[in-house]
């Protein structure tokens, strides 16, 4: 009974992420419905604007910085300062390479996934496409980079692979199967399902990442670079290649992930046990 509880605390991270943000949009809506002209809201200019393209972006980034806030307290406190002598991660500027590689060939490995799932679940694919192209992520300006590429890896990486995948390994979870529970939370997490099928490997692949150099940097890197080349380069290709290319890119995107992810294997030394 007393490691259920501590499974199910693994949990709680996600649920306070998730409360985070069901709370402040709606917040941030009734105060600009009780309080149309205040002086927050014209410092916010344009993008304050329900109508705006860059609105949906804007309440992103709100978001992402209020659980940013709780999120890091957690981590800091309950976990980095308490393993801080276990913390000496081998990831650094000379091993950045091949994390922004496998990224890259993630990106465009995925074609294979979206083709599956075109199958299997071709509605649910479709109003995924939807709400991507409705959801501000294609929109580009400096509050697209803060809420696509800057806050999302530092929350995600922070509640899931840094603050969730370590409670499970403290509730005696080996390190794999701590992943797949992580990963699960962080498909779940996106709230929908084709998000959340993807979601799910890249988790377990997120957590690798923490594993091998000992360091969330690796993740968050990882998770960045995945975010741009996943919209802002996604689009451009979009643009411009036909099918063939699409094709093309994604057996190199495949090439390129297996030999990232052989160039990671080759140069880190993961510790054993838990990571902290």
């Amino acid at each position: 009974m007393k490691k259920i509880s501590k499974y199910l605390y693994a949990c709680l991270p996600l649920l306070m992420v998730l409360a985070v943000f069901f709370l402040v949009p709606n917040l941030f809506a009734l105060m600009q419905i009780l309080f149309p002209g205040a002086f927050l809201f014209r410092l916010l200019g344009p993008a304050g604007n329900p109508n705006s393209p860059d609105y949906l972006n804007l309440i992103s980034t709100i978001m992402y910085a209020c659980a940013l806030i709780p999120v890091t307290c957690w981590y800091f406190f309950g976990i980095y300062q308490k393993h801080s002598s276990r913390r000496r991660g081998s990831f650094g500027p000379s091993t950045v390479g091949p994390v922004v590689f496998l990224a890259l060939g993630v990106s465009h490995s995925l074609t294979l996934l979206f083709m599956i799932m075109s199958i299997f679940i071709p509605d649910a694919l479709n109003s995924y496409n939807n709400l991507i192209e409705d959801s501000g992520m294609l929109n580009y300006s400096v509050l697209w980079f803060v809420s696509t590429i800057i806050l999302p890896p530092l929350v995600e990486e922070l509640t899931f692979r840094g603050i969730t995948m370590h409670l499970f390994q403290k509730a005696g979870a080996p390190f794999w199967i701590a992943n797949i529970l992580q990963a699960l939370l962080f498909g779940v997490f996106h709230m929908n399902l084709v998000q959340g099928i993807y979601a799910f490997f890249l988790g377990i692949l997120l957590g690798y990442l923490v594993k091998r150099y000992n360091s969330l940097i690796a993740s968050m890197t990882f998770h960045a670079f995945f975010n741009f080349f996943g919209t802002w380069l996604s689009d451009l290709e979009s643009r411009y290649f036909d099918d063939y290319l699409n094709f093309l890119a994604m057996i190199v995107g495949i090439i390129l992930t297996v030999y990232a992810l052989y160039r990671i294997k080759k140069t880190t030394r993961p510790r054993s046990g838990n990571w902290g």
